[in-house]
């Protein structure tokens, strides 16, 4: 099929003639999940819904998982995978954003084959979720070769004058994550797919806006500039920093986030976990930045 000329309905068609009978084992994320987004931003952002999922009117080209006028909420597990979701460069500006679940998620997923994670050069082993079910080799081998092929249409680098490749990751996206069509339906809260500029070491999420809406909860964010990059390794200095809102609007603080001591002779324990400085009172538990 030529995707330049193919529609989207074209591509889910062929798509859905392979599902038929598919089967899939989604896993189910505990509430608390820490999840990060990057904003490239020149400015600082005054609002919370700037730094969300953008309104489906001021999304005007087709995404990896959405198409234009459509919107889905880009996030990633790790605190520095956003930074390179959106190819950021040295002088460059951004607003990381913190965001944790408040309810159980669930979510289908694609990539998560070895010949994909060997092509993005991933330093770990695909996951996998769920017990194998028992199914005749037959089964097995098809069911096997069709997620392979999937894979290489999903986890693509797509570069400039190449985005008639998202009608495939497209059409993928609206076929592993449906719509219900009835009332009381079962229906997924997103796609979680490796993260391709980080060679597959992180989950990536598109999540629907129904959920993103009850039940994921804005942590903090820091506005930041890049200062360095060399290889999967970035410095930067944070230059503000907010962890409350009002009336929708971000209070930034004037300054980087710091630790408070509550009393006189407490002392924290500062390490640097998953990429990021966390302190800890004498109890082990996690003090938050003010």
């Amino acid at each position: 099929m030529d995707l330049s000329a193919a529609s989207i309905e074209e591509v889910k068609e062929q798509i859905g003639i392979l599902l038929k009978g598919h089967a899939v084992s989604a896993p189910i994320f505990d509430p608390g999940m820490r999840l990060f987004r990057a904003r490239k931003t020149a400015l600082l952002l005054s609002s919370l819904a700037e730094i969300g999922a953008p309104p489906p009117a001021k999304v005007l080209s087709n995404q990896r998982c959405n198409r234009a006028g459509e919107s889905l909420f880009y996030c990633s597990s790790a605190r520095n995978a956003p930074f390179f979701e959106v190819h950021s460069q040295v002088g460059d500006h951004l607003v990381l954003s913190e965001w944790r679940t408040t309810a159980r998620m669930t979510v289908n997923h694609i990539g998560y084959t070895r010949s994909t994670f060997e092509r993005l050069r991933s330093t770990r082993r695909a996951p996998t979720w769920g017990a194998a079910t028992p199914v005749a080799p037959l089964v097995s081998d098809s069911a096997h070769m069709i997620d392979e092929f999937f894979s290489s249409l999903f986890a693509v680098d797509v570069r400039e004058g190449e985005e008639h490749l998202y009608k495939a990751t497209i059409a993928l996206t609206e076929k592993f994550i449906p719509e219900p069509t009835a009332v009381g339906a079962f229906c997924f809260d997103g796609l979680m797919y490796p993260t391709i500029p980080m060679n597959g070491n992180c989950e990536n999420f598109a999540l629907k806006s129904g959920f993103v809406e009850r039940f994921l909860a804005f942590v903090k964010a820091e506005y930041l500039v890049v200062r360095q990059i060399e290889s999967m390794q970035m410095k930067f200095d944070v230059l503000d920093y907010a962890n409350s809102v009002r009336d929708g609007k971000l209070e930034w603080k004037g300054r980087p986030g710091r630790w408070v001591l509550q009393k006189q002779d407490e002392q924290l324990q500062i390490s640097v976990e998953n990429g990021e400085w966390i302190a800890r009172d004498s109890n082990g538990n996690v003090v938050p930045m003010d």
